[in-house]
């Protein structure tokens, strides 16, 4: 479960995921791959690129 934000407003203000956020889609991503050990940097920058994406098409839909 992601954490909620700390004010109201905080998250359409963010403009890139949290750490926690970037933790949970890493297990989700290693979850999906059969759970096999060995691959964590690459979950989490998986995760991280992911993430960042959501947050920029995000960004730019509010703009329009």
């Amino acid at each position: 479960m992601l954490s909620q934000p700390d004010t109201p407003g905080e998250e359409a203000t963010r403009q890139a995921p949290t750490p926690e956020e970037i933790r949970l889609r890493a297990f989700e991503i290693h979850i999906e791959r059969g759970g096999i050990h060995g691959f964590d940097l690459d979950d989490w920058l998986q995760a991280e690129r992911e993430l960042q994406e959501k947050y920029r098409t995000s960004e730019e839909a509010k703009r329009k």
